[in-house]
């Protein structure tokens, strides 16, 4: 797991509002070594977090899973996981297949994510050949939560 020290050095950048989802998640799948799964704390450190996405290939086109948790501060903890997902934007190679995953399943007050589910939606990117072989990244942007 590498370390999400760019979003914590970026928290209180810009205010999150809320989203609507992109779209109806289509299925899940449980978050296993398949999944890109990337954790960091809040700029105080009393908070932990962590994000997973996945990508494959689905009937031509591109199929992405995502999934985020927190635990820590309590007056955030609920709050995180879905702030994560909707600043998430997730790549294969250099190539953004969506620009959030405010779909992703959260997990309030959970650390792990390894055998949890994750929410899945078909992009609509199609599946290339270069794809293939290639994980899931994502890149986290700016988050402030207010109370």
């Amino acid at each position: 797991m590498r370390s999400l020290l760019a979003l914590a050095a970026a928290i209180g950048a810009a205010t999150l509002t809320g989203c609507a989802p992109m779209s109806t998640p289509s299925e899940t799948k449980t978050i296993d070594r398949a999944f890109t799964v990337e954790s960091g704390n809040t700029r105080s450190g009393n908070t932990s977090l962590h994000i997973a996405v996945y990508a494959e290939e689905r009937e031509g086109r591109t199929l992405v899973c995502a999934a985020a948790a927190a635990r820590g501060e309590k007056s955030f903890e609920g709050e995180w996981p879905q702030a994560l997902l909707n600043r998430t934007r997730v790549y294969i190679g250099e190539e953004q297949i969506l620009p959030r995953a405010p779909f992703g399943a959260t997990y309030p007050g959970e650390d792990v994510l390894v055998g949890k589910s994750a929410n899945c939606v078909v992009a609509d990117v199609a599946w290339r050949s270069s794809f293939d072989n290639r994980k899931a990244r994502l890149r986290v942007g700016a988050i402030t939560l207010k109370q």
